[in-house]
Parts: structure tokens; C-alpha cells; sequence
């Protein structure tokens, strides 16, 4: 007979107090933390793997619509003052079901999980999978997770087809986006909306803030194509195969300049008698004066159009 032996997980919404502008997307945005403690046994000893072996959770949620939120996500976990703490997983505000609870050590071996209702062993904890998540603005929400070692157990009595899973491979991709500020004279990064495509669809899609931003992405892909848009300012797209999108990261970024549409780009590749510079210049009264030997202006060098 398995004994009863479960381990208290306790997701924790942290809400983030700031204060927000009527531009901040995250204004009804809070962050779920989970932490945990154990129990033990009628015996005194645990059954199983050692909690001490716990390295990360994969969760999955849904939107009480059915709709998937996050799928075999993992979250790092941290051990602090003798317990446990997940990394923060940023969440909208709202009602949300807990579809997967699992515990893996190092090795990515599943040591604890959560039963699913109606399955073999559904009965061990009191309150089995699926599980609300209420995350609520201004409050801090308590949500309690069971979990039962899986030393020995079949995945189907816990209610999953295997404990098995794939690794995705991910990388993260650099990139700043600036625009010419006509009154300062410069350049400066500004915020954007960014979508990045491969051959069979959408690999990411999002908002991008004034700074030199760092987007996970899923590596494997052949090519992506980046196109980058923003209000006043014409599109930039680019496709770029897989080496070259893994050598942008947050020490060397790549840099895309927005210009605005009506901005007759001319590239000048044979300088004049008087030996001046191939440059790219703008018509309709343009930022920069052809007749000038700029040298070796990083402007020019890191444009993309």
C-alpha cells in the first residue's frame, strides 16, 4: 500500500506596487511565486525521493476559458531560509486553473507530482488537479498544492499518459530599436511592437520598451524573420538565419533604426570628385549633408534598412 506522503506547495501571488502610466501594459499584471514545505509520513520518513533533490516545477495553467496559459512551463527554484521559492511567473489578473503540477530534480526526473481528479490516486491528496488560481489586484492570493513521490508509481494512476517530456532548446536574442530625435540631434531607443516569424508561423510576438531588450526564443528554427512596427514610423523586416539571430545577445545586440515613411532612403556608392563619403541620406530636407566626410560614423554603420 502507498503511504500518504505529501509535500504543501503554496502559490503565492505577489503583487507588484508601482506606480503606472495610462502607456504601462502591466497595470493589471501581479506575479505568482510558489514555495513549499514538507510532511511526513505516519512513520516519521518520507517515501521517495528527498525534497532536498528538488531543482524546478513544470506547471501548465489555463484562462477560464480552456485556454492554454502556459504549458510544461518550468520555474527554477530557489532555496531560502530552509524552504523552497519558485522563480516569479508574471500573471494578468484573473481566474486561472492549475492543469500540471510536477517536481524534477536535476537529472529532469520527476520525483513529486500532483494527482489528476479520477485518477488511481486521486484519493492521497485532498485536493487534486485541476486547481483554481484566483490572481486578484491588491491581494495576495493563497493557492495549496499536494504532491506525492513518483518513486514507483505508474504516470496513469496519477492521471498523465508518461512522465516524460522534451527539452526545449531555447537562446536569448538581443535588439534595441532606436529612432532620430530631430531636437536633440541623436538617436535614442524607443519602445516598439515586435513579431518574429519562422517558415511555419508565429515564433513570438510583443511589445518592446526604450531599452536594449532580451526576448527568449526557441532555437532550432532555420530562419526568422523579424519585423518591427511602430506608430508614425515605417516597417522594418528582415529575415535572418539562426546563426546570425544566435550572435545578437544583450552584450552585442542587434540594433534596427525606425525612419519615418516619407523619408526617400538613397544609398551613394560612388563618392565624387571631391572624394567625400558613400553614405545613406535622407531626401525632403534629410539629417545628413552629402557633402560632408563624416569618417567613420557608427550612425551609418549600424543603420539597417
Amino acid at each position: 500500500m502507498l503511504i500518504k506522503n505529501t509535500l504543501i506547495f503554496f502559490a503565492l501571488s505577489m503583487l507588484v506596487f508601482s506606480f503606472y502610466s495610462c502607456e504601462d501594459p502591466a497595470e493589471d499584471e501581479s506575479t505568482v511565486t510558489f514555495t513549499f514545505t514538507t510532511e511526513t509520513d505516519f512513520n516519521g520518513k518520507r517515501k521517495g525521493a528527498s525534497i532536498e533533490d528538488a531543482s524546478v516545477i513544470m506547471i501548465s495553467l489555463e484562462d477560464e476559458l480552456g485556454n492554454a496559459v502556459h504549458e510544461s512551463k518550468q520555474l527554477d527554484l530557489y532555496e531560502f531560509s530552509g524552504s523552497f521559492i519558485s522563480e516569479p511567473l508574471p500573471l494578468q489578473i484573473g481566474n486561472y486553473k492549475l492543469t500540471e503540477f510536477l517536481v524534477l530534480n536535476d537529472a529532469n526526473e520527476v520525483i513529486f507530482a500532483t494527482p489528476v481528479s479520477g485518477s488511481n490516486l486521486a484519493y492521497l491528496v485532498d485536493n487534486p488537479l485541476p486547481i483554481d488560481v484566483i490572481v486578484v489586484k491588491d491581494e495576495v492570493t493563497e493557492t495549496v498544492v499536494e504532491v506525492i513521490p513518483t518513486e514507483g508509481v505508474d504516470p496513469e494512476d496519477l492521471g498523465y499518459s508518461t512522465f516524460s517530456f522534451n527539452l526545449v532548446e531555447t537562446f536569448n536574442f538581443g535588439l534595441g530599436v532606436s529612432i532620430y530625435n530631430e531636437s536633440e540631434g541623436n538617436f535614442e531607443l524607443t519602445d516598439a511592437q515586435i513579431r518574429i516569424e519562422d517558415n511555419g508561423g508565429s515564433v513570438y510576438e510583443g511589445a518592446i520598451s526604450a531599452e536594449v531588450s532580451t526576448i527568449m526564443l526557441r532555437n532550432g528554427y532555420d530562419s526568422y524573420e523579424v519585423t518591427i512596427t511602430k506608430d508614425g514610423y515605417a516597417t522594418y523586416n528582415h529575415t535572418y538565419t539562426n546563426d546570425e539571430m544566435l550572435a545578437y545577445t544583450s552584450e552585442q545586440p542587434l540594433t534596427v533604426i525606425l525612419h519615418l515613411p516619407d523619408e526617400n532612403i538613397v544609398v551613394i556608392l560612388q563618392p565624387g570628385e571631391e572624394g567625400k563619403d558613400a553614405l545613406i541620406a535622407t531626401g525632403g530636407g534629410g539629417r545628413w549633408d552629402s557633402s560632408q566626410n563624416y569618417g567613420n560614423t557608427s550612425e551609418f554603420i549600424a543603420a539597417t534598412w
